[in-house]
């Protein structure tokens, strides 16, 4: 044995190591004070401490790597104990000819109560050694890992009784319990009434209209002949092109050639505010704009004023009929269907007509958006910021299995999107008798491949290889 001066409180059962001593790693299992054995170490105090290997001199230093009383404390934490408590008033009867009962007064928080429960135990005349007060008071407070706690236990008990059964205190205490928290949850219990969604009559596909095909344009490029597009019905531009005067003259060549929705962003800032709230208005006296997507629910306080069709962004989460029963109370045109959902969440999600539904069958499905911007690394743009947002080059984060995934950063709010290394290509054909709204969305496709996306997804076909996903199509969420 050798003895150590403690830097902090040391107790059996900590983790303990030995500065310059890789080998002298130790788990207390004795401490020792003038050769008495002691559970626990104050801080200052020089102890004996148990056999350790390696080399270790005196005066070495001491460190303590665990604390088992630490670890003790975590741990009840997370297993199952209620570490807020209820404090109780109690007062136990043990009569002569009577039940054993039990008196409980709850005054703390949400509890306000006053229990008395009678068991079915009669006390009796004891021959050699009767109950005591202790007894019933230490029987009484085993209240275990229950979010209560007695605070005073009153015991009126007859001389020279004997409880047959001692376990019945247990019983007549965990039936105080439970009429405490009943009292509670029927005090607190509120009805609430949902609202059943409207049914309407189902449609089936060979009475709905034509297809009708969105496109979304995550990047609008001035270099692109967009003339050349082909059977889209609406097209979705991001509202940072919209203040960006550089692209005025092609946004006014798509304005007056399709149906373009402003599509807002999905986190709105102050910077976004600011712009919804002062620029929009000269933003739709100067375009010819067909709509808006909004991707929360705030946007729309900006857009409504102006009585153009607006559309639920995915964003939403719309994920059952009730959601799209309360959802349809904002007048939207359509909502967008969370590519989260499975086939048959969004089976039973169309199975409702009650708000026209879009599906997105092509493209790749942002994973996160980040209030940081990853070129910079910061959180706001500098005067000094190489600007690569703006640049023509395209940047991928790798990961361990060496997919790539997009990235896209808006300067406008400092926002970084990370985009899905796998492009989500399905069939139309799965939606059959559901809607003819369909949405494809774009990053860096040229003119000539976004009419062959078209084509292929009025067809019914879908691109397969190893770059395409179902996505959640065929999994249960």
């Amino acid at each position: 044995y050798i003895s150590f001066k403690t830097l902090e409180d040391l107790s059996i059962g900590d983790r303990i190591c030995i500065a310059n001593s890789e080998r002298a790693n130790y788990t207390v299992s004795e401490l020792m004070v003038n050769k008495s054995n002691i559970k626990t170490a104050t801080r200052n105090s020089f102890i004996t401490i148990g056999r350790m290997k390696g080399k270790i001199n005196e005066g070495d230093k001491i460190y303590k790597i665990s604390s088992k009383e630490l670890t003790q404390i975590a741990e009840n934490t997370y297993n199952g104990s209620e570490l807020k408590k209820i404090k109780l008033d109690a007062k136990i009867y043990v009569k002569r000819n009577l039940p054993i009962s039990l008196e409980v007064h709850a005054h703390s928080g949400f509890y306000d109560e006053d229990i008395l429960i009678t068991s079915d135990i009669i006390p009796q005349t004891a021959i050699s050694t009767p109950v005591t007060k202790d007894r019933i008071i230490a029987q009484i407070t085993k209240t275990g890992n229950t979010q209560f706690e007695f605070r005073n236990i009153n015991v009126d008990l007859d001389d020279n009784l004997f409880i047959p059964k001692i376990s019945a205190l247990n019983e007549l205490r965990r039936n105080v319990f439970s009429r405490l928290e009943s009292a509670v949850i029927s005090k607190y219990t509120h009805n609430i009434v949902i609202p059943k969604p409207e049914l309407s009559v189902f449609i089936p596909s060979s009475k709905l209209h034509t297809q009708s095909i969105s496109v979304l344009l995550n990047i609008l490029n001035k270099d692109f002949n967009y003339s050349n597009l082909k059977g889209i019905n609406s097209l979705y531009i991001p509202l940072r092109y919209f203040i960006n005067s550089s692209y005025n003259m092609l946004l006014t060549e798509l304005t007056n050639s399709f149906n373009v929705y402003i599509y807002l962003p999905t986190i709105t800032r102050k910077n976004y505010i600011n712009i919804l709230e002062y620029k929009l208005d000269n933003i739709v006296s100067c375009f010819k704009i067909s709509g808006f997507v909004v991707s929360n629910i705030s946007e729309l306080s900006f857009v409504k004023k102006y009585n153009l069709p607006i559309i639920a962004n995915y964003t939403f989460n719309i994920f059952n009929n009730f959601s799209k029963y309360e959802i349809a109370k904002f007048d939207f045109e359509k909502f967008t269907v969370s590519p989260e959902l499975d086939k048959f969440g969004i089976d039973n999600l169309l199975s409702l007509n009650n708000l026209p539904a879009e599906i997105i069958v092509y493209g790749n499905t942002p994973i996160m958006n980040n209030n940081y911007c990853l070129f910079s690394k910061a959180n706001k743009c500098y005067t000094d910021c190489p600007k690569l947002c703006i640049s023509s080059d395209k940047f991928y984060l790798k990961d361990n299995l060496g997919f790539y995934f997009r990235i896209l950063a808006d300067s406008t709010d400092t926002v970084t999107t990370i985009y899905n290394s796998k492009t989500i290509s399905v069939s139309i054909n799965n939606f059959k008798d559901l809607t003819n709204n369909f949405r494809i969305d774009l990053l860096d496709e040229s003119v000539s491949e976004i009419n062959d996306i078209i084509s292929k997804v009025r067809n019914g076909e879908k691109f397969e290889g190893k770059d395409y996903t179902n996505g959640n199509l065929n999994r249960r969420v």
